[in-house]
């Protein structure tokens, strides 16, 4: 009988097939095991850490804003004519009261004080107050660079940073810059960002390297509002307006002068009585210990540069950012002067930097810029506005006119903003 059907053939397992499948029953349990895990540690993980006292280490930018500050906008107050001043005490002769009042307040107010009797001791409490004002002033400068010959002031600070505004030419080493306080205390700090039409720069210090007394000490002076500062005020220069870091100078605002012309912008310039030094970081503050200003290093002009017209670039700079730059100086075309009624509405570009955005895209001195970026522009304060709204490396378009014999042509350039 065949029985070839059932005939079977047997093979017998061998070591190599039973390893293969143990080697992989443990490989699956192995990325089993890691999930798991995985999963376990991510769930436990923040509990785990409240135990021990541990949190995460995020990395968090903090951003300053300054204000901006607005230029007086109060009318101008004309000196009256004799007819007015005797149309005054005709009606005051009736009893008319004028305005509600019989007596300038100025008037009383010096009648009292040239009424006193002034002692030596009430001089001595003025001056130790500005003293006190002015030892206080000096916990917030620092020397500056390898030598310490220049000067440097705090203005802001972070949770975990302090902002020191100082002169672009007191380093070499944009990453290590010396510090020195005023208690001694050295450390590095490293370039936030420089201005060189300005000629200064904002070094940031760690607070975690300061000790806690000059941590305490060295607070941030308030950026003041140099639009209100007036002709005769008293102002005190602290940094090195002597030429050496820590020296300290009385002054007065002998002359301001409101408009004059800078590249992208006009700033209010305020004259000093005295002749101060500006080449080593020179920075001016009022009576309320306010910083309104920054002196100029140019030693023929002995200017001091108002804050407040230099308040975006400084916020940029304190967050290392970028400020807009297109290398125009502009200038206000008068609006009541009848010589100028057949121009065009707009700014005079009286000056285009060399190699600037401006300059590249062929704008040239003696255009009448009419509209940035589709804003219209009829003032140098117009344009100071338009240019605070520009990103760097934009492209934006800029309308001019330009005269061309007898008549005015409308042209418009394609600029591509540059940095400061």
């Amino acid at each position: 009988m065949n029985k070839d059907f059932i005939k079977e053939k047997i093979v017998k397992k061998t070591g190599a097939g039973k390893g293969f499948r143990n080697f992989i029953k443990i490989v699956v349990g192995a990325i089993l095991f890691g999930v798991v895990a995985a999963g376990i540690f991510v769930i436990a993980s923040p509990e785990v850490n409240k135990i021990l006292g541990e949190t995460e280490t995020q990395t968090v930018v903090e951003t300053v804003i300054i204000p901006r500050d607005e230029p007086e906008t109060a009318e101008t107050i004309l000196p009256i004519s004799q007819s007015e001043a005797l149309a005054d005490e005709e009606s005051m002769a009736d009893g008319e009261v004028i305005n509600d009042v019989t007596e300038p307040v100025e008037e009383i107010v010096q009648d009292a004080m040239e009424g006193y009797d002034y002692s030596m001791d009430d001089l001595n409490s003025l001056w130790n107050n500005v003293s006190k004002l002015c030892n206080v002033l000096d916990n917030s400068v620092v020397k500056v660079g390898e030598d310490g010959e220049y000067s440097g002031i705090v203005i802001a600070e972070t949770f975990g940073e302090k902002m020191i505004l100082t002169k672009d030419t007191a380093f070499d080493n944009d990453e290590e810059i010396p510090i020195e306080w005023n208690n001694g205390e050295k450390q590095n700090g490293y370039l936030k960002k420089s201005d060189t039409l300005t000629g200064t720069a904002v070094v940031a210090v760690s607070i975690v390297d300061m000790s806690a007394a000059m941590q305490t000490y060295a607070v941030p002076v308030e950026l003041g509002n140099s639009y209100t500062i007036s002709r005769g005020d008293m102002l005190i220069a602290t940094g090195s307006p002597r030429g050496g870091v820590h020296s300290t100078a009385y002054t007065w605002a002998s002359y301001i002068e409101k408009d004059a012309q800078v590249v992208d912008g006009s700033v209010r310039l305020i004259y000093p009585n005295d002749v101060l030094n500006g080449e080593y970081g020179t920075w001016v503050v009022n009576t309320a210990g306010e910083l309104i200003g920054v002196v100029n290093d140019d030693a023929d002009n002995n200017a001091i540069m108002g804050i407040s017209d230099y308040k975006s670039v400084l916020e940029n700079m304190i967050n290392a950012a970028n400020s807009p730059y297109v290398g125009i100086v502009p200038l206000d075309i008068p609006s009541d002067d009848p010589d100028f009624e057949s121009v065009p509405k707009g700014v005079y570009v009286s000056e285009v930097v060399i190699d600037s955005p401006a300059y590249a895209a062929g704008i040239l001195p003696g255009d009448i810029v009419e509209e940035i970026k589709d804003k219209e522009i009829h003032s140098v304060a117009d344009y100071k506005n338009a240019m605070e709204k520009l990103n760097v490396n934009e492209n934006v378009s800029v309308l001019v006119y330009r005269r061309s014999r007898d008549e005015y042509k409308e042209i418009e350039y394609e600029v591509i903003v540059g940095a400061r």
